[in-house]
This record gives structure tokens, sequence and C-alpha cells, in this order.
């Protein structure tokens, strides 16, 4: 399933090139040809795009005081996977299928390290996130998404259900965002700010998510269709972790540039084994 669901996701998700970052290839993508560098490059700007739109989630249920009966955690996946699919756009369609690449990467990997299971965790395990991504898709579109689901050898039991399961939740959400949607013509409130990495291994990465913009699309597709209450801050920085997150006190989410070199990582490491 590993290589067939990767394959699906390198169709063509940033249009990157490498001529386009100005910083030289880190030892990272060393020995690599241009294409996989095009290829671990498009899926590491899928995998931020999907996880701009997760921590996006998590911001919208803080910020306009959205119920959530479950784990937030839940929410913020189902969220943001119904907000990149009714947007019908083929950019954001990738981004979900290398979101899920990733999370199979994770899940297989984790399981090869001998460690238990993190059943405790606020967040689902790995392949079970994935899963949901997939049912979610199928369930909105199954012709669109039939090569997606075979990928993830999403079982035909599960498939007979997920029009179903994306009808409810898109119900519950259309119910629950009703209030709070942008009037025509509404101004967007997402200042994003690119910060400098202090670390060599990492400026390639942070060039590529600068001058690509990558999280200029939060402005388009959220601060221009919810109304908040002020501005909120979207940054990009080095943090000294792997991570992203909704800082409720700043009002600020924060995507770090480690992120991006873990999901290289994940990528290159299946090139090379």
């Amino acid at each position: 399933m590993r290589k067939i669901l990767i394959a699906a996701a390198l169709a063509g998700i940033a249009g990157f090139s490498p001529s386009k970052a100005k910083a030289e290839l880190p030892p990272l993508l060393e020995g690599l040809t241009e294409q996989q560098i095009r290829d671990t490059m498009d899926f590491v700007v899928g995998n931020l795009v999907f996880v701009a739109f997760h921590e996006a989630a998590h911001m919208m249920i803080d910020e306009l005081d959205l119920p959530v009966t479950g784990r937030e955690e839940d929410s913020a996946d189902i969220l943001s996977t119904l907000i990149l699919l009714k947007d019908n756009s083929d950019y954001l369609d990738q981004a979900l299928i290398a979101t899920a690449a990733a999370q199979v990467i994770a899940g297989e990997d984790f399981a090869k390290s001998g460690l238990e299971l993190p059943f405790w965790d606020e967040h689902g395990l790995d392949k079970q996130r994935a899963y949901n991504v997939a049912c979610l898709a199928y369930g909105k579109d199954p012709e669109k998404f039939s090569a997606f689901a075979d990928a993830m050898q999403l079982p035909d039991r599960r498939k007979q259900r997920c029009a179903m399961e994306y009808a409810d939740v898109e119900k519950g959400w259309s119910r629950i965002l009703a209030d709070h949607i942008m009037p025509v013509g509404g101004l967007g409130q997402f200042p994003v700010t690119y910060e400098p990495t202090q670390e060599t291994e990492m400026e390639f990465f942070a060039n590529v998510a600068r001058e690509a913009k990558v999280l200029g699309v939060l402005e388009d597709k959220i601060s221009e269709q919810f109304i908040f209450d002020a501005p909120i801050k979207v940054t990009m920085k080095d943090c000294g972790f792997v991570n992203a997150y909704w800082d409720p006190s700043a009002r600020e989410m924060v995507f770090c540039h480690e992120l991006m070199v873990w999901h290289a990582e994940m990528l290159t490491r299946q090139f090379r084994n």
C-alpha cells in the first residue's frame, strides 16, 4: 500500500522546481534526482497545507466558540478535511492525499519501532486518521477519489458507509458554522509572517514556504469566508521542535520549519530504501 499511496500523493501539488529555492540544497536532499527533489518538496508542501487547515480548525473552534462533543483533534481533522474538499481544488485534494500518505508512513514506521501504540494520545492513531480522510474524500466524490481509496486499500464495507459519513459531518458542520459565514466582499484577517531560519539545514525549506506563500491559502479559504473579531496572526518560524499549533493567548497559528524537514526526511527515506 505504501508505494502505491506515495505515487498517488506525488501527482503534483506545488509545481515546485529546485531552481525556485535560492539556498543550496541541504544534505538531506543531496544525491536525489531532480524529480525526487521535486516530489519531496511537493510532499512537504502538501502536508504543510493540510496542517495549516488543521490548526485553523483548532483556531475556529476556539475563536468562534464552536461546540465539540468528542476529541477536539478528531473534530479538527474532520473540519479541515471538509473545508479542503468543499473547495473542489486539485491542489487541495492532493494535499489531502499527501497527508494520508504521511500518516500511513508514520504509522507503519511506528509499528516497526516496537513501541506500544499511543492509545492514550489526544490524536487518533496515524493510520486511522488516514483512513478517515480517505473515507470522507471518497464519500464526497467516489469517482474522483476512487484511485485514492484503492491506494489506501479502503475495504468495501467501509466504502459503503463513506457517502453517509460525509453527508452526516457536512450537515453537522454546516449548521454549526452557519452563523459565522462572512458576507460577500469580506476582508482577509490573517497576516502571515515568514521568519528567517537560524539553522542552515532548514534554510532551503524556509525559502520554499516563503516564496510559494504556502500559508497564504488560509486567508483565501478561511479568513475571507468566516467572521472573526480581530485579525489572527499566522507565523512560520524556528521552534526547536517538530510541531504546528494554535496559541490562543497570542491569537496566533504557529508553523515550525522543523515540521517541513520532518516530512522531507520521511519521504527521502522511502527513496533511499
